[in-house]
């Protein structure tokens, strides 16, 4: 029998999903070509369904979406009060609406199943970018690789900060799932994966989130490693790995006194000024106007789009200051208020509690763990390519355990 309409739609559904699992550090633009894709599919399939097909799997419409929408749904309507540009505004309700990846990809995976294919095009594009990263710090030719930055950094699409976190992701995803991503074969291999994702982020890159990434996931791996009863070892690794990186790896050493620097510096100085900020003293001189913002506008923020003209309102000494405070916590309490503050603390709070109802809980709540800590220093869901691949991950690990495939 050939296929029906219905199953070319699903297919089409199913690359549109694995392209983006794939496509999620591989550039903006190609992640918002894929957006669109599944975009177009989800549409397609509500169709189908409002004219009476139905999926495979009933829909379960699980508290951390409900969170979700209404979180997605605050910041919208908080645009009514902000008083941000036209631009602005259309801009943070572009970046905000990246929130609805995860409903849209759990819906496409009520009806193709695919959750498994979805988690391997996810390893298999990290993968290029691990393999294109160990080669440009080897001196070797990445002619797909972004110039914006130095080869020896081996930064291949995205950032120093962001492509070791998405790596420590897929460690996670790997480590915790590898009979689901890695050939049958080769899945006791997995070590070597996490090995050489360390290798990357921890010894050869030198951006300060990966640090943090790699420690926490290298805990985490532990952490359920270990009997119960020894699991409070698993609490001393960060401290005693992040020790013995600063002692030996020079380039480890540097970033954190660097760090200490300009924190020293922020806090003890009379002559704070753009040029002596320092990058550390950029983020507490965000952080400090944005707690400004919250103390005068506590309930309602001051609305969607609104930070950076209240952040220079305020007194911020950054002339040429980003779209949020690299901090998703004051971002949300001080563009929306406590309610979008609480709203956030909701979500991730409902996505580790679903977490045990899953057929990994402890990839998902790894996935989780890393989003909470990288929150405190960085915007994930505001910016494109980490927002898209948590939650991805989120909507893909938290399938019901009887429902994965």
């Amino acid at each position: 029998m050939p296929p029906t309409l219905k199953d070319r739609w699903i297919t089409f559904t199913q690359w549109g999903l694995v392209g983006l699992a794939v496509s999620v550090s591989l550039g903006a633009a190609l992640i918002s070509l894929l957006k669109l894709w599944v975009l177009v599919a989800v549409l397609g399939l509500l169709v189908m369904q409002a004219r009476g097909a139905q999926p495979p799997q009933a829909w379960v419409w699980r508290k951390p979406l409900v969170a979700l929408m209404a979180l997605w749904a605050w910041m919208v309507i908080s645009g009514s009060w902000s008083d941000a540009s036209g631009r602005e505004l259309w801009t943070a309700f572009d970046r905000y609406s990246r929130l609805l990846v995860m409903p849209a990809v759990a819906y496409g995976l009520l009806w193709t199943q695919g959750h498994r294919r979805v988690l391997q095009g996810f390893v298999a594009g990290q993968a290029l970018v691990l393999v294109s990263s160990l080669a440009l710090m080897a001196g070797l030719p990445v002619p797909w690789a972004t110039a914006r930055f130095q080869p020896e950094l081996g930064v291949v699409f995205t950032s120093t900060l962001e492509q070791p976190i998405m790596l420590c992701l897929m460690a996670l995803v790997v480590w915790f799932k590898p009979e689901g991503v890695l050939p049958p074969a080769y899945a006791r291999y997995r070590w070597v994966v996490v090995a050489l994702v360390m290798l990357n982020v921890m010894v050869l890159s030198t951006g300060r989130s990966g640090y943090v990434a790699a420690v926490l996931a290298l805990a985490w791996m532990l952490w359920q490693g270990l009997p119960k009863g020894r699991r409070a070892w698993a609490l001393f690794t960060p401290v005693v790995l992040m020790s013995m990186a600063a002692v030996w790896v020079p380039q480890v050493n540097e970033r954190v006194m660097q760090v200490h620097r300009d924190v020293t510096h922020y806090w003890q100085s009379e002559t704070l000024s753009e040029t002596n900020l320092g990058s550390q003293g950029e983020r507490l001189n965000y952080w400090a106007r944005s707690l400004d913002m919250v103390q005068a506008h506590p309930l309602t923020g001051v609305g969607m789009g609104a930070w950076r003209q209240h952040y220079l309102s305020l007194g911020g000494l950054q002339q040429a200051a980003p779209s949020n405070p690299h901090h998703q916590y004051l971002l949300m309490a001080s563009e929306g208020g406590l309610v979008a503050l609480a709203l956030l603390v909701a979500w991730m709070a409902l996505l580790w509690q679903s977490a045990a109802t899953t057929a990994s809980p402890s990839a998902m709540k790894g996935v989780v763990l890393l989003a909470v800590v990288v929150s405190l220093f960085n915007c994930p869901f505001y910016g494109v390519g980490m927002g898209e691949m948590l939650l991805l991950l989120f909507a893909t690990l938290l399938q019901p355990r009887a429902h994965q495939a």
